[in-house]
């Protein structure tokens, strides 16, 4: 009866997810990815030596437009596949989330004692949101990336803010570049966990078939 009762309140939290609009669920997705402080001294350490490389070395070579144009598209070479790497992801969890597994991790609630805003999700309300999250940023990388290179293909390549000295175009140029690669740095960092959430999906499914086994051997007897 308590499982039941769970299920039931759990259920809940799944049909109160259906009801947001897809930028307030996006928005939502935001509270699970967390930086720890390795991931942001990291960060950090980097963007710093990006920051004055990109300013110092890069913009004596060459110029902003151009040096946007090159990161976007490579950029665009990596990410793309990484999404439909997502896609295929989220297809096998939900190929595996059915039948015991999908119960279980109804079941089961989500416990989080630094976040109170997905109190109310099971592992599988939680593991929905966290792909949803994921894919949904990846899209709008390629996206932005598109709409980047497009535009700065019209653009002169000694464009720059005219009200705005060369040494500070430069700097200001040098610290959204930064930004966006840190951004698109720890999102990548984030298919780490992508891969462990299947990892646990992978083992649930395995425990639920073991113990389905178990049972239909011993009701056989």
């Amino acid at each position: 009866m308590e499982k039941n009762q769970k299920l039931i309140e759990n259920a809940r939290g799944l049909l109160a997810l259906k009801k947001k609009k897809s930028f307030s669920l996006f928005r939502s997705s935001l509270y699970l990815f967390k930086l720890s402080w390795t991931r942001l001294i990291t960060i950090g350490i980097v963007g710093l030596i990006l920051f004055n490389f990109i300013l110092f070395v890069l913009f004596k070579q060459i110029s902003a437009v151009n040096l946007i144009l090159e990161i976007t598209n490579k950029l665009n070479a990596i990410i793309i596949p990484i999404f439909t790497v997502l896609i295929t992801g989220y297809a096998i969890f939900q190929a595996l989330a059915n039948g015991n597994t999908l119960i279980r991790m109804i079941s089961v609630k989500h416990v989080d004692t630094d976040n109170q805003k997905l109190e109310n999700l099971s592992k599988f309300g939680v593991y929905n949101l966290y792909f949803y999250g994921l894919s949904i940023f990846y899209l709008s990388l390629i996206i932005l990336n598109y709409l980047l290179s497009v535009s700065l293909v019209m653009v002169n390549e000694d464009w720059s803010f005219s009200s705005f000295s060369a040494t500070q175009n430069e700097i200001i140029c040098s610290l959204a570049i930064t930004i966006y690669l840190m951004v698109v740095l720890n999102f990548l960092i984030e298919i780490k966990s992508f891969i462990f959430n299947l990892f646990q999906i992978f083992i649930t499914n395995g425990v639920n078939e073991i113990t389905k086994y178990l049972e239909e051997k011993d009701s056989e007897k």
